[in-house]
């Protein structure tokens, strides 16, 4: 801190640049993965309609694995972002904050409340893309498949 006081006025601008750069992101796919996340579950309901009556033919292993994969991937990235966004505000707090000036405090106080709220990646700005979000449309696409599967037998 005395080779460089103005240290975290500059790691303060740098995290409100990432911040601003990942809600430009966020908004430029928010769009394209709200339509992926519903034509995924839409395609998981169909090969799951198909594997059902169709139990011999392996290729719709395959493509359920296939899609399954592509959307799980999805998911550990959007996880992984909010896990790490999680992980800024820990390490702050673990910092020696107390043997700070008091205006380094406060600043490490704003860069804090500012981190108290995780990004992570949503579609349409709504739904939060991560693993507990791939179980969600797993689950739900088995739920309506069986349903539908019900009702055309």
């Amino acid at each position: 801190m005395e080779k460089c006081p103005d240290i975290l006025e500059r790691i303060i601008k740098k995290h409100l640049e990432l911040i601003r750069m990942f809600d430009y992101f966020n908004d430029s796919v928010k769009f394209l993965s709200l339509v992926q996340l519903i034509l995924t579950t839409i395609l998981f309901i169909t090969i799951l309609m198909s594997v059902q009556v169709y139990r011999d033919e392996y290729i719709m292993y395959l493509f359920f694995t296939t899609v399954q994969l592509e959307l799980f991937f999805l998911s550990v990235f959007g996880e992984l972002i909010k896990s790490e966004s999680e992980r800024i505000f820990s390490n702050l707090y673990q910092t020696t904050w107390y043997d700070l000036s008091f205006k380094d405090r406060k600043a490490i106080l704003f860069m804090m409340t500012i981190t108290s709220q995780p990004l992570g990646l949503k579609a349409a700005g709504l739904y939060e893309i991560s693993l507990m979000g791939f179980v969600q449309i797993l689950k739900a696409s088995l739920t309506y498949s069986a349903v539908i599967l019900t009702f055309t037998e």
